[in-house]
């Protein structure tokens, strides 16, 4: 925390911004002013075998001078690809482009990764149809409780990013350059892409429940 507050006072980022980068439980969103624009999202890890979900806060502050600051709660490897291309990239966009490149690159490692845990709770929720469909006494009624609301609450989590993903498409702040407004209109399909799967993904979670609760009352 003090760690943070210093840095709010060299940059002089404004209190109510310290104060969302501190409440991990703020919700997605994006502020654009004319000398910051700030994000806040979310950043979610899966358990495999459990599909159970972690989410953390990811904060993102881009300032003038091609400066941006990134506060997460904790280790993660979902950025290592960023970090690898900022090392060993010479001549590369992540080099060649402005800040606000970097952002969308942090931001595009994010939506990947949403992906990856659709894949996984996908896989999860086969397992799971394949079982019910022979025999449902294996299956214990917290696996399907648990799974449809960690599905439930992943969607709640990603849901806003596509506010965040629809104001950068747009552009309109002097932070945004125009040569990466066309990255930013990628990121907005991936983020409804992503949107969209998740709904399917909440839709079949919810008739896995009926199906299970069919099957065990017959």
């Amino acid at each position: 925390m003090e760690k943070i507050s210093a840095l709010g006072k060299q940059y002089q980022i404004p209190s109510l911004t310290l104060e969302d980068i501190l409440n991990t439980a703020a919700r997605p969103k994006i502020e654009k002013r004319d000398d910051s624009i700030f994000v806040v999202a979310k950043l979610i890890a899966i358990t495999p075998e459990s599909a159970s979900i972690d989410a953390q806060q990811l904060s993102i502050y881009l300032l003038p001078n091609q400066t941006v600051l990134t506060f997460l709660e904790g280790p993660t490897h979902v950025f290592d690809p960023v970090r690898e291309r900022i090392r060993t990239g010479s001549g590369g966009r992540i080099r060649k482009l402005g800040a606000d490149y970097l952002v969308w690159a942090i931001l595009d490692a994010v939506i990947d990764h949403y992906l990856y845990v659709i894949d996984r709770f996908e896989e999860t929720l086969g397992l799971l149809e394949d079982q019910l469909e022979e025999n449902t006494v294996e299956i214990e009624s917290a696996q399907i409780y648990s799974l449809k609301r960690d599905v439930g609450r992943f969607f709640r989590s990603i849901r806003p990013v596509r506010e965040i993903a629809s104001s950068t498409r747009r552009g309109n702040s002097p932070l945004l350059e125009e040569e990466t407004k066309p990255y930013f209109a990628d990121l907005n399909d991936h983020v409804l892409e992503v949107i969209e799967s998740s709904e399917d993904l909440k839709e079949r979670a919810s008739s896995l429940r009926e199906f299970y609760l069919s099957k065990v009352s017959n």
